[in-house]
């Protein structure tokens, strides 16, 4: 068999490379026909209809215009309308004699084309197809779901029709002033440009616009946008230059400016409308762009912008396409980014991706590029950044690890969604756009369900230090570098490219000069990112290794075109795709061989690379270009001897009753290579698109098993064994991988079975039902009203997960829902794909026809019908287990419940955004799962209920989470910041839990600002603790009046309330002190006396020390301390107290000894008299007349020793007979006579 991927045949270097080629090295011009270049024949240009306005036509008047194309739209739609029932004629009778007269039937090598030795086909997939077209009202069945097909409606299509089907025609309602053709949409608007002008509308609307088109990899569906080729600041500029050009003539000036006016003034000239449609042109979404919003505040993003008011247009946009995650990226020419989902919804707040220049100066992009991951720009100033679009599902280590320089953007928050219903950005998201956010909060904390690393790279340095600039730019996709980060490759003025690594940010130049002869101006890699191909500005096609070790390929173009193509993808892995307008599409091979496809009379084509083929879409059709798989192509060639062939024609002959199949059928036995040939047929059917021919290989399949269960000496060996080691069976069918699940369900179905002697499929078997069920899948997911192109390579990248989730957002729930149950898929996805069929149930039922009750019993039908019937399928197989059953079915129960968490919340949200409140609550009341059924009900509004939810189950993240979005809604809903703010702390106060209320309290109280705490306090009529808090930082201010007013403050709210008159006589009596220590200092003029910030008993001792400063003023200091101690109630002993202390520290020994004299019995006794003289190294004489007053032996010891008395302290000792005093005394005199003495006591008394 051939090579899988030819360009990776060996290929040491160029040398070697050129031995092997013709001497010219260069193919010579593949626009004109040379038999002898290839062994195919040129291939048949698909017939086109005429431009969608018909015949050359004229017009003065708008009015004559619109009429006109609405005429020959009309005509077009009537003349497919009859092909596709002559096709559908022809196609009804293909399909009966399918299988009887096959004699007549062509050789299907007869319809391949050779590139070389490679085979292609061009496969139709969907002919006469009317763009942006209606879907057909959504049918949901009630009833329980069947598990034997896919579903009623898209299985009978998918087994009785062919793929080369006529897409449906249907009654195509167009936005408002669109008017369409082909891929094209056009604004009525733009049509007035032909009121004075007597030229073709066709030509007109050719020549001055552009349609963009872009696809979701893998089948997924299509983004196309019409735009005017001139930008409105173009328009301007020339407008202005008229006006200065005609200043002489003042009727010439009069009518210009009357123009200028109209052109500026007419709101339709500055949007068009961006349609995401399936292949098959249904409509899923018509975004207006640019947004409403971004028309109007385009001028407050923050960012570099020097536009003006309205200046963005739909010229503005540079590129768009998708990422592998169904993501539509938009990038307009200043760097502005928006993000779409299939649906039109903004998934990220636009942002500038790349920052302003000096001065804040505006950024204008050069080229852009969309890949898997996100998307890279380069500016005309070769600054250049790249976009990785993630979300939730990505790996936090992997967000952690991006370049110290790059920043995240993120929505606004777990609840909003960055944009309005209508897909445009919410202004305040707009205020925030190109500001980069950590989400998280704390480390390890969740990420946001889609955000965005942009990463600037440092290549506008590397290209002035070097003297070149770039030209182009193309990323290889993390999965195919070695650092599993995004590499970006720019090629360069001298001929080479430049590779940066995004992990790094370090730049590499491969210095490719030698092997390219001028600078490259378009770069496309491989889908196995192994190889790039290159078209550089001599016209020349060269495809290189993407470590740039091996050169496989060039190939001159410049005599069929001198300009470069418009679009130049890879088909497959196999070859290179190019497209010329009017040229049609040359596709080129590894070894110079080369193929043309004319497409002439096609207004719009686009090249869609994917992984095995590449899709082309034009203005009426879709079809697939690729190469014909090896084993295909080896069994049914012409002449084939192949096993499969030799059983493919063995189940023609047995259809078709003649003897010679048996014998053909016994000769494969005989070779022991009938399995072989089944597994042959079998792959070759699901690479098939074809319904006919993919009936035709099955049947030989199953005509081999057959033969070889009925010839295979009893044993049965291909159609199955007892067997049942699952070592001999293969691990994965059809993306299942259940095989032992299956085997346990063949052993309970019957408990009598006898295991041992059971047949069980074989391996054989078992792949032919799994490709069976995968080509009905397949078979439904092309049908034209899904409008899903996958082949069954895509098919298996995806995986049939990937498949539900693409049908969920191309609005197919219920295909999707029948899917999951007839390919048997896990119960996570099965609940994913009900509560999406549930909510566009809910959305799309009209109101009068079913009330909210029968609405939210409808919805948990079909939210538990398959949990159901598999519970009670479980529990009648299992009847037979006595007591067991009972738990088995509370076992499933649960089950049930965990696999539909977050699906009544699903549907909940739909509900409400539908109109249906009542229905939304109903449905909330099932939701078990707290992490989902919060948000939802913050999303309804319901935030006090939210609030309890959360409360109930003690999540502090969930409850805080509540208050921020309830506050952010009274912020947007309420003008008045000052009213927004009470009614938020007002209902939270009234309405929230408690729980609530005490965590909006710790927030304000970890907060600076008192403002909020303040208020919340007040609002709950917390008055202690709102004074408190008050008084507490008036203490602690450094500004007399600042702290007297702010205590003042605290003194009126303590009287608020009852509780509080404990606080508010302390806070007056404060307040009475500070003013006494005022009178006080401004009557002695000094400091000392009562100084700031002081308590009453500081004061009093300041009071008494100044005594000592003013001998003369003593008594009248005496006195103001006895009456600002009577002021207070200052308790006798602590007066005491004071003036002991007092005395002492200023040295006052007189009026102490007067103080302890005056009474005969002291208050607070002699030991602090004692205390306060031996700290003040009186004489022992004066400290003995207080020891001796002392009475108790213990204070006469310690005060002994803490004078150093220490004979006297041993004495003490001996009198209180305490051995552990002496030692003591002994361990701290450090006197030898004392030691000598405390041993000497110590001997007496203890012997």
């Amino acid at each position: 068999m051939s090579s899988t991927n030819p360009f990776e045949s060996p290929h040491a270097s160029d040398d070697e490379q050129q031995q092997q080629q013709p001497e010219t090295g260069i193919n010579t011009n593949p626009f004109i026909d040379h038999p002898s270049t290839t062994r195919s024949t040129i291939a048949n240009t698909i017939q086109v209809p005429p431009s969608f306005v018909g015949q050359r036509t004229t017009a003065r008047h708008p009015s004559g215009v619109i009429s006109s194309i609405a005429s020959n739209l009309s005509t077009q739609q009537q003349q497919q309308q009859q092909q596709q029932q002559q096709h559908q004629h022809h196609h009804h009778e293909a399909d009966s004699a399918s299988g009887t007269n096959t004699a007549s039937t062509p050789p299907i090598e007869s319809t391949w084309n050779y590139l070389g030795d490679l085979p292609y086909r061009r496969v139709p997939i969907y002919q006469n197809i009317q763009w942006n077209t209606k879907s057909p009202p959504m049918s949901i069945s009630t009833s329980s779901t069947s598990h034997t097909a896919p579903s009623s409606s898209t299985t009978t299509a998918a087994t009785t029709t062919t793929t080369t089907t006529t897409a449906a025609t249907t009654t195509n309602e167009q936005p408002s002033g669109l008017l369409e053709g082909g891929l094209a949409a056009f604004p009525a608007s733009y049509l007035s440009a032909a009121e004075c002008l007597d030229v073709d509308i066709r030509d007109l609307l050719s020549t001055t616009t552009i349609t963009k088109v872009a696809a979701c990899p893998n089948g997924g569906p299509i983004a196309v946008i019409t735009l005017p080729k001139l930008r409105m600041s173009d328009i301007n500029n020339n407008n202005n230059n008229n006006n200065n050009n005609n200043n002489n003539n003042n009727n010439n000036n009069n009518n210009n400016n009357n123009n200028n006016n109209n052109n500026n003034n007419n709101p339709n000239m500055n949007t068009t409308m961006l349609r995401i449609m399936s292949c098959s042109g249904k409509t899923l979404s018509n975004v207006p762009f640019p947004p409403q919003s971004l028309l109007h505040h385009n001028n407050e993003l923050g960012s570099s912008s020097n536009f003006k008011l309205g200046q963005y247009g739909p010229s503005d946009l540079m590129e768009m396409g998708f990422t592998n995650r169904c993501n539509l990226v938009l990038v307009l020419r200043d760097g502005l980014c928006l993000v779409y989902d299939v649906s039109g919804n903004l998934l990220l707040t636009p942002f500038y991706i790349l920052p302003s220049g000096a001065g804040g100066s505006n950024v204008e992009l050069m080229s852009a590029s969309v890949f898997e991951g996100g998307v890279a720009v380069l500016s005309t100033g070769m600054q250049c950044a790249l976009v990785e679009l993630l979300d939730e599902h990505d790996d936090v280590n992997y967000v952690d690890g991006a370049h110290l320089a790059s920043r995240r953007i993120v929505g606004n928050g777990p609840i909003g969604s960055g944009s309005s219903a209508d897909g445009n950005p919410n202004e305040s998201a707009l205020l925030d756009a190109g500001r980069g956010e950590v989400f998280g909060g704390m480390r390890g904390g969740p990420p946001p369900p889609h955000f965005a690393i942009v990463t600037p790279l440092p290549t506008a340095g590397h290209a002035h230090m070097f003297g070149y600039h770039f030209i182009a730019l193309a990323v290889l996709p993390r999965i195919h570098t070695t650092s599993r980060r995004p590499e970006l490759f720019l090629s360069t003025s001298d001929n080479s490219v430049v590779i940066v690594d995004t992990a790094t940010t370090e730049i590499i130049d491969v210095d490719c000069r030698a092997r390219v002869s001028s600078p490259i101006i378009s770069m496309s890699f491989a889908p196995n990112g192994r190889f790039l191909a290159c078209f550089t500005q001599n016209c020349t096609l060269t495809v290189i290794s993407t470590n740039f070790e091996t050169k496989v390929l060039d190939f001159d173009t410049s005599e069929g075109s001198p300009h470069p193509p418009r679009q130049m993808k890879w088909c497959g892995e196999d070859s290179v795709v190019l497209h010329w307008k009017n040229l049609g599409v040359l596709m080129v091979g590894p070894y110079g061989d080369w193929l043309r496809f004319p497409y002439e009379g096609v207004e719009n084509l686009h090249l869609i690379p994917e992984m095995d083929c590449c899709r082309v879409v034009t203005d009426d059709a879709v079809e697939i270009l690729q190469r014909v798989p090896p084993d295909t192509h080896m069994f049914l060639q012409i002449g084939s001897l192949e096993p499969a062939a030799m059983l493919l024609d063995a189940s023609s002959a047995f259809e078709r009753g003649l003897p010679t199949a048996d014998e053909a059928a016994r000769a494969i036995l005989k070779s022991g290579r009938l399995e072989e040939a089944m597994d042959v047929c079998i792959e070759a059917a699901m690479k098939e698109f074809d319904v006919a021919m993919q009936k035709k290989l099955l049947r030989a399949a199953s005509y081999g098993m057959h033969f070889g269960y009925k010839d295979g000496n009893g044993e049965g060996s291909v159609m199955g064994n007892n067997d049942h080691d699952s070592a001999h069976f293969p691990q994965d069918h059809g993306g299942d991988g259940r095989f032992d699940e299956l085997k346990n369900s063949l052993y309970e179905a019957d408990a009598t079975m006898d295991v041992a002697n059971t047949t069980l499929p074989s391996p054989t078997a078992f792949k032919f039902v799994a490709a069976a069920k995968k080509i009905r899948v397949l078979n439904a997911l092309r049908n034209p009203s899904v409008g899903l192109i996958l082949t069954s390579a895509q098919y298996d990248e995806i995986t049939p997960t990937g498949v539900i989730a693409r049908l969920v957002v191309m609005k197919r729930p219920a295909l999707a829902n029948s899917l999951c149950s007839y390919l048997n898929l896990e119960r996570s996805v099965h609940a994913f794909a009900r509560a999406s069929r549930a909510a566009a149930f809910v959305a799309s039922v009209d109101k009068k026809a079913m009330t909210d009750s029968q609405v939210t019993d409808m919805a948990i039908r079909m939210l538990t019908e398959d949990s159901s019937s598999s519970s009670s399928s479980s529990t009648s197989s299992k009847t037979k287990g006595g007591a067991n059953s009972k738990n088995n079915s509370n076992k499933s129960a649960l089950m049930d419940s965990a696999s539909n968490r977050g699906a009544y919340a699903t549907v909940a949200l739909s509900a409400h955004r539908a109109g249906r409140p009542g229905v939304a609550s109903d449905l909330l009341r099932f939701e078990t799962s707290v992490i989902d059924k919060v948000p939802a009900v913050i999303a309804i509004g319901m935030y006090p209920e939210a609030a309890k939810v959360a409360a109930t189950a003690m999540d502090t993240d969930l409850i805080f989470l509540t208050l921020m979005e309830f506050e952010k809604s009274c912020l947007a809903s309420t003008p008045d910041p000052s009213k927004a703010k009470m009614k938020f702390v007002s209902t939270v106060v009234s309405k929230f839990p408690r729980e609530a209320s005490e965590l909006l309290k710790l927030y304000y109280a970890s907060m600076k600002d008192v403002k909020n705490l303040n208020h919340f306090l007040f609002v709950a009529q917390n008055f202690t603790d709102a004074g408190n808090i008050i008084a507490k930082r008036a203490v602690e201010r450094n500004g007399r009046e600042e702290r007297v007013a702010s205590i003042k403050e605290a003194s009126r709210i303590f009287g608020l309330g009852k509780e509080c008159a404990f606080q508010k006589q302390c806070t007056d009596d404060y307040l009475e002190l500070l003013s006494e220590q005022d009178r006080l200092r401004s009557t002695y003029e000094s400091d000392l006396v009562a100084p700031e910030s002081s308590s009453v008993t500081l004061t009093l001792e300041s009071i008494l020390a100044y005594a000592s400063v003013v001998p003369r003023q003593m008594h009248k200091l005496f006195n103001e301390a006895d009456k600002l101690a009577k002021r207070f109630r200052v308790p006798e002993k602590r007066l005491w107290h004071i003036k002991v202390n007092a005395f002492g520290k200023s040295s006052q020994w007189t009026n102490l000894r007067v103080l302890a004299d005056s009474r005969a019995k002291s208050p607070i006794g002699f030991k602090p008299f004692a205390m306060a003289v031996i700290k003040g190294r009186q004489p022992v004489s004066d400290i003995m007349r207080y020891v001796e007053r002392v009475v108790e032996p213990e204070d006469r010891y310690y005060l002994f020793c803490e004078a150093k008395l220490w004979l006297r302290a041993v004495e003490e000792a001996v009198a209180l007979r305490d051995g552990s005093r002496i030692i003591h005394v002994r361990s701290i005199c450090g006197n030898p006579d004392v030691e000598a003495t405390c041993d000497g006591v110590l001997n007496k008394m203890f012997g």
